[in-house]
């Protein structure tokens, strides 16, 4: 207890027995040792609450926080009522979280802040309160409300009452601070705990090698912006023989887009197994998805189905980016539009398959979600297909995995060193000899 405290205490108290001021003293004492010992918010708070009932003989003490976030005042302690929110400036505590002033009000009803919904509820009659704020460790700023009700002697308040209430007030103000930062903190950290354990397992999801298919080399890649991402690629095996290289991008990113992904995926899974051809497994899986999203929530989805026998492909796109095939003895980029709408938004939608298309030794093709090219610069301006065909063309001698890498170091030059804004996927292809 600063000295201070002490002396406005020994002002007020001239008609409290030594006795009674010393069990006080004594009180207020172990209060501040005990919500020292204590780390969990929850609990200091019911400890609070009972102690603030014991010293000042009241029939009953709730505990107000103010939420940083919002400003509103919430309590999780208040005896003999449910957990409670109102805004900061409404009712009585939240007149003494704004103004910083204690509040001494001796008849409650006849008060026009006073909400008595609390008294209907319960059966609860407020006679008197005492509002006293809690502060920051600097003094500053208002991080709560202790609201004591009814002097249990049925007597009004006594100043001594006021500077008790406030020296409890004061050292309960930056324990209490203390514990909230302590508790956020963990909070935070077991968020994190949590992000990083979905981002593990979405990565888990992803194919972990690459296929090894006679005459294609194949390499593929997913960077989310955030833990977790709604891109995804995948290379799946087809019922006859050919190899279906999938890349979808999920409206949106984060936690949910990426729960979306895993669904689309395991569809996509299951339908293949049973069914080869690119324009019924998007029917399928469109009708699937179609059935769970709500509405807004939808993705594009490009799958080509390699047979290595003759080296051709054939592929069905759900309004996807067009990925780019660069014939290098021609040196012409050709792109392959999609032949059908997004997945998840119309039931019944029909897709068609595009005829087989011949592929040539050197020739690179590239699946790719847009945040690999609209990528943007300090200057705001976006990376573009045209700069993305440059690298593949002077890369093109190179293997799969050196071409998408060199992407990578492009774009990552091009946004000098900014946050990434979007999932980044891509999948490289490039026709070798056989072996």
């Amino acid at each position: 207890m600063l000295p201070s405290e002490s002396q406005r205490l020994a002002s007020v108290a001239a008609d409290v027995p030594l006795q009674q001021r010393l069990r006080d003293l004594e009180a207020v004492l172990a209060i501040t040792r005990s919500m020292a010992a204590e780390s969990d918010l929850t609990r200091l708070l019911i400890l609070l609450a009972a102690a603030c009932s014991k010293v000042l003989h009241v029939e009953r003490t709730s505990i107000w926080l103010v939420d940083p976030t919002t400003g509103e005042l919430f309590t999780r302690v208040a005896e003999g009522v449910d957990a409670i929110r109102v805004p900061k400036g409404r009712g009585i505590v939240g007149a003494v979280a704004e103004q910083g002033e204690t509040v001494l009000i001796a008849d409650a009803y006849a008060d026009a802040r006073f909400n008595p919904e609390v008294d209907l509820k319960t059966g609860f009659r407020t006679r008197n309160i005492l509002c006293v704020p809690l502060r920051d460790i600097d003094g500053t700023r208002v991080v709560g409300v202790v609201q004591s009700l009814n002097k249990a002697s049925g007597e009004a308040f006594s100043p001594y009452d006021v500077e008790l209430a406030k020296i409890i007030a004061a050292q309960a103000g930056v324990v209490l601070e203390q514990a909230a930062l302590r508790e956020s903190a963990l909070e935070r950290k077991r968020l994190q705990a949590e992000m990083d354990l979905a981002r593990h397992i979405q990565q888990r999801l992803l194919p972990r090698e690459s296929p090894q298919l006679s005459g294609l080399d194949i390499a593929g890649v997913n960077i989310p912006a955030t833990e977790t991402g709604g891109d995804y690629f995948d290379y799946i095996p087809l019922p006859d023989g050919r190899l279906a290289v999938v890349v979808a991008d999920v409206t949106g990113h984060g936690l949910g887009a990426a729960l979306i992904m895993t669904a689309a995926r395991a569809f996509l899974r299951g339908v293949c197994c049973r069914q080869s051809d690119p324009a019924v497994l998007l029917e399928t899986c469109n009708d699937l998805l179609e059935k769970d999203l709500e509405a807004g929530n939808f993705l594009s989805l490009c799958l080509a189905a390699f047979d290595n026998g003759d080296c051709t492909l054939q592929y069905s796109s759900a309004g996807h980016d067009p990925p780019l095939v660069y014939r290098p003895a021609e040196d012409t980029f050709v792109e392959l539009e999609s032949t059908g709408p997004l997945l998840g938004i119309v039931p019944g939608s029909s897709f068609e398959v595009s005829p087989r298309l011949p592929l040539q030794q050197g020739d690179v093709l590239l699946f790719m979600t847009d945040g690999l090219f609209e990528c943007m610069s300090l200057e705001q301006e976006t990376f573009g297909k045209d700069r993305l065909k440059d690298v593949v063309r002077r890369s093109v001698a190179q293997s799969s995995k050196v071409i998408l890498s060199e992407l990578l170091a492009a774009t990552s030059q091009w946004t000098g060193g900014q946050p990434q804004r979007d999932d980044i996927t891509a999948v490289v292809v490039k026709v070798v000899p056989p072996g």
